[in-house]
């Protein structure tokens, strides 16, 4: 179960450094495309990374887009214990009026 846990610490580490380059706008597309393709934990990160994005000038709706997004793709991955804690944080570090709408659904 140890080296399981460690397997899937070190492909998110990779799929953060995959997603870091590009802007929240590409970043967004990128991980709507990885989600169709079936590739979950990607897509998980660069939503993560377009959620607590830094940048101003991300969409509202994209931004709340994200959290359901990550959400699922959370599910499909078979991590629903890590849902609420993912809605939790995402809920303690954003105040837009979107996001929190999609926390709450």
């Amino acid at each position: 179960m140890r080296l399981i846990k460690k397997a899937v610490s070190f492909l998110v580490l990779a799929c953060n450094i995959s997603c870091m380059a590009a802007s929240s706008a590409d970043l967004f597309a990128k991980a709507k495309s990885l989600q169709k393709e079936g590739n979950f934990l990607e897509a998980y990160s660069c939503y993560s990374q377009v959620v607590f994005s830094k940048e101003d000038e991300v969409p509202d709706g994209n931004r709340a887009q994200s959290v359901l997004d990550a959400a699922r793709c959370l599910v499909r991955l078979k991590r629903t214990d890590e849902v609420e804690p993912f809605l939790h944080k995402v809920v303690n570090s954003r105040k837009d009026f979107p996001v929190r709408v999609a926390c709450s659904q």
